[in-house]
């Protein structure tokens, strides 16, 4: 008799296992088909793992039926499986993320190229180095990856453009992402001036209906060029050439849900799959990306120049432990110091455009010495401590305490929290701006007034033509944009994103976004004399992380990072895991997370590995649950994740998750 294995949707991992199911002789199953299954007193649906014949069926239930959605191609199928194993999802979850929503299927027809090369942007001398390098790892008939590192407004899009076009030239298709959707419109735009009727948008924005058309256009050939957000990786592209990830330091590539996959993993299996160049590419590309590019692992390349001859901003620091200078602000009428203001004035008075960035990440309290600069760090995790109500310092990543004092254990200074009244919104602000400027156009930025795609185009459109003077907002203004008429960058609260994660990474994601958005200013200035410039207000003005993204110094910056991570063996030297446990009963999360500890460090015992102690998520309880996470130093094996899984499996009466961190 016919046996099938199904992978059903809605269960966890730790009764996820392959269920066997008796397949009528009336259904015809393949490998990659949804069906509908009873599944104890209720109906199930689930995803065929196999098909086989077998004499013994004792107690096994029938098919109900087969569902009337596409089968898993056999690429798809395989890719499930590798995000279920990569990322600690179910095989269900895996293969519902990039499930093909159910489309008329069209014969094949290629649509023919909207470009000529007298139509393609010119490039720098530089940028034609990279091109050709690219070009011949693109074309060469085998698997690759490369990372292609420029300075902010160095011209990467043109050498993507160009790159596509040769791409496609060649009969090939092409995978374009980007990290945040209110970016799309504007890439949209620009690549469709050379490709035209070609490009398909994908993104989780897009209506159900929108997104069948789209797959629509690509099986039938007429959509070769997919530009879209982390989802559009799973689109269904036949004879993919290259994959470019576009920012790819940005954290938007990587799932908060299950399955928690990271885009550039995903776009290395398919660039394996399909002999494809998967391109990287960032102005500050992450620690790890960069160091498998010095190590050989991936080709690199870089861009040094702004394109056209535009030169890098200036930027300065204003120290905040001189508050007393700088009048209204020590006062604490205003987020502005008069530098600052003095330099929105100035710019106003040209006839040209401010961006204040408001840091809204980072919402641990931490205690800084307003005089050295020095943060209270945990001495074996060397991350900074967070401030509790009850006066105590604590460590989230280890469980180290400390006493909290007012004066400086260094230099005796006076010590500060930030934390502590100093989280002022978006709007706020824009009412101190309009205070202080009574005449000038002030777009508002941020989650509260952009609230749909369609907003963000409108308006990030209109200042990017002038129709506003200054634009303040939170971390979406410093992603990707092109503003022309933007000269002056201003950055608020920035010791709250270097101190306030207690994170590995903080440091790092701090220098990703100073350097980012202070490389919007001055991205069309030609001229020395009228150049950009930025101001960073700042407690801590002598810190390598900040005194480096003035510079836009990454390699120094690079060098910084690796020697601290080698230190104290974090990525790239490891592979750090979050085994997370959640339940409305806070005792019962804190055993489960216990019991994985004790149940792990036995199970890995002779497998080398770290294992901090069980951790309380510092937010307390959200949507009704407390959280208890455990981190673990390991490798990215399959043994080792499968020693993290089996665990995890056997801890029961709470809901728990794995994360790569």
């Amino acid at each position: 008799m016919t046996v099938a294995e199904v992978a059903l949707t809605k269960v966890t991992l730790a009764v996820e296992k392959a269920y066997k199911y008796i397949v009528p002789t009336d259904i015809q199953v393949t490998v990659g088909v949804k069906v509908s299954v009873p599944f104890g007193k209720r109906k199930g649906t689930g995803y065929v793992l196999s098909v086989g014949e077998t004499d013994d069926v004792t107690g096994l239930k029938s098919i109900a039926e087969l569902l009337p959605e596409r089968a898993l191609s056999p690429e798809q199928f395989d890719l499930g499986l590798f995000i279920s194993d990569r990322f600690f999802s179910t095989k269900a979850d895996a293969f519902g993320v990039i499930c093909p929503v159910p489309i008329k299927t069209f014969p094949p027809e290629y649509a023919t190229v909207p470009y000529s090369a007298d139509k393609l942007p010119e490039l720098s001398d530089e940028q034609t180095r990279v091109l050709h390098g690219l070009t011949a790892l693109a074309l060469q008939g085998k698997p690759d990856c490369a990372l292609l590192r420029g300075v902010t407004g160095s011209g990467k899009t043109f050498v993507f453009i160009r790159l596509i076009a040769e791409v496609i030239s060649h009969g090939r298709n092409a995978i374009l992402l980007v990290p945040e959707i209110n970016l799309t419109p504007q890439t949209l735009n620009k690549f469709s001036e050379y490709f035209g009727g070609i490009i398909s948008v994908l993104h989780s924005g897009i209506t159900a209906a929108a997104k069948r058309r789209e797959y629509a256009r690509i099986e039938s050939g007429n959509a070769r060029l997919i530009i879209g957000t982390r989802s559009a990786i799973f689109a269904p592209l036949p004879d993919i050439g290259v994959i470019v990830i576009d920012e790819e330091h940005d954290r938007s590539y990587k799932s908060d849900k299950s399955p928690r996959y990271h885009a550039r993993d995903v776009a290395k299996f398919r660039a394996v799959k399909h002999n494809a160049l998967l391109l990287l590419a960032s102005a500050t590309p992450e620690i790890d990306s960069y160091y498998r590019a010095l190590s050989g692992v991936y080709k690199l390349f870089e861009l040094h120049e702004r394109y056209g001859g535009a030169v890098l901003p200036q930027v300065y620091t204003i120290d905040m432990g001189r508050a007393d200078a700088y009048g209204a602000y020590a006062k604490g009428r205003t987020a502005f110091t008069i530098p600052l203001l003095n330099a929105i004035k100035h710019t106003l008075d040209k006839g040209e455009q401010s961006l204040i960035l408001l840091n809204r990440r980072g919402y641990n309290t931490t205690v800084s010495c307003a005089e050295c600069g020095k943060t209270a760090d945990c001495p074996t995790c060397l991350l900074p401590l967070t401030y509790h109500a009850d006066g105590s310092l604590r460590c989230h990543r280890c469980g180290y305490v400390a006493e909290y004092k007012d004066t400086c254990e260094y230099c005796h200074g006076r010590v500060y929290k930030t934390g502590t009244g100093t989280q002022r919104a978006a709007e706020q602000l824009e009412t101190e701006l309009h205070r202080s400027f009574p005449t000038a156009r002030i777009l508002r930025a941020d989650t509260d007034t952009l609230k749909t795609a369609a907003d963000t185009e409108k308006y990030l459109t209109a200042f990017a033509n002038g129709e506003y003077d200054i634009a303040v907002g939170t971390q979406m203004l410093s992603k990707g944009h092109n503003f022309p008429k933007v000269t002056l960058v201003g950055v608020l609260l920035t010791d709250k994103l270097l101190y306030g994660g207690g994170d590995y990474k903080q440091f790092e994601r701090t220098f990703e976004l100073l350097t980012q958005v202070t490389g919007r200013a001055g991205r069309n200035t030609t001229d020395g004399q009228s150049a950009g410039s930025a101001y960073i207000q700042t407690y801590s003005p002598d810190h390598y992380v900040i005194t480096l993204a003035c510079k836009q110094d990454y390699t120094a910056f690079f060098n910084e990072e690796l020697t601290s991570r080698k230190l104290l063996s974090y990525p790239p030297y490891s592979i750090l895991f979050r085994a997370v446990f959640k339940s409305a009963d806070e005792q019962k999360a804190a055993n489960a997370a216990a019991q994985f500890t004790s149940d792990f460090e036995r199970t890995a015992a002779d497998t080398p590995h770290y294992c901090y102690p069980p951790m309380k998520a510092e937010y307390g309880r959200i949507n009704g649950e407390y959280k208890y996470a455990v981190d673990i130093k390991g490798t990215n094996s399959r043994q080792f994740r499968a020693l993290i899984r089996g665990t995890v499996a056997n801890v029961t009466g709470v809901s728990a998750y794995v994360d790569i961190v």
